[in-house]
């Protein structure tokens, strides 16, 4: 018999709390969404909701993900991360005919290439509002290139009924980020790498941290170079060169 599921452990670097108010306000949301089935019943509705993060790479979608699964997790939820909705139809049939009431979540990633073959793209429309609907569940998704999905599912209502622009890292953000990764100790100044890291991708962070904490590359080049690559994007010359990592000073 074909496996649909498996058990995958939650390895990250993603899972520290950002203090962004949007994923706050996110599981604050769905809190209230879990507490209200009943209502949704009354009025006749499913009870089901869906939310798409878009934004560019790096803002920080994936670590909203990754917080909203630790707080499922930890309220007794299961979480689905899909590539397939065809398998997903038919295995959350058979998972809901044993777990009728468990909270759970199915997490579409990066779901405009999901939908870039046609026949995933209708069996999504079919799921999450179609005749194989499935109740009492959830729907996040994300995208880095929310132009490149059909208007059936970025503007229906009930489809994805919240869609956010997640920003790259605020200074909010970033303090926490490098709070919880830095000590402010052996001349680390956290306020100066949160000023000086303003527009930086959380991959770019982490390669801040890595490239001086852990590689012993001085702050001050190991900054600039990130920064260079960041605002510039290098040259053929620069290709040629092989001058991708840090440059001569």
């Amino acid at each position: 018999m074909e496996t649909l599921f498996r058990r995958i452990e939650q390895k990250t670097d993603n899972l520290i709390d950002s203090r962004e108010p949007i994923a706050q306000k996110v599981m604050e949301e769905m809190k209230q969404f879990w507490d209200v089935s009943d209502q949704y019943r009354k009025f006749g509705y499913l009870h089901k909701r869906g939310y798409l993060f878009y934004g560019p790479h790096g803002s920080g979608k994936t670590s909203i993900v990754q917080q909203i699964v630790q707080f499922v997790i930890q309220n007794d939820g299961v979480i689905f991360t899909v590539d397939d909705p065809h398998a997903l139809i038919w295995g959350l049939r058979e998972y809901r005919s044993i777990e009728p009431d468990r909270k759970t979540v199915c997490i579409f990633e990066d779901i405009d290439t999901i939908v870039e073959k046609r026949e995933k793209e209708g069996a999504l429309l079919q799921l999450i509002d179609g005749e194989t609907q499935i109740d009492n569940i959830l729907y996040l998704a994300t995208t880095n290139y929310p132009e490149k999905l059909d208007k059936r599912i970025l503007s229906r209502p009930r489809r994805f009924d919240r869609v956010l622009k997640v920003e790259m890292p605020s200074a909010v953000t970033r303090q926490a980020y490098f709070d919880a990764k830095l000590t402010p100790t052996n001349g680390t100044n956290i306020d100066e790498w949160v000023e000086a890291t303003e527009g930086f991708s959380f991959g770019a962070m982490a390669e801040l941290v890595i490239n001086v904490k852990c590689l012993g590359i001085p702050y001050e080049i190991a900054i600039a170079d990130l920064k260079h690559r960041q605002e510039k994007k290098p040259s053929s010359d620069e290709f040629s060169r092989g001058c991708l990592g840090f440059r001569d000073r």
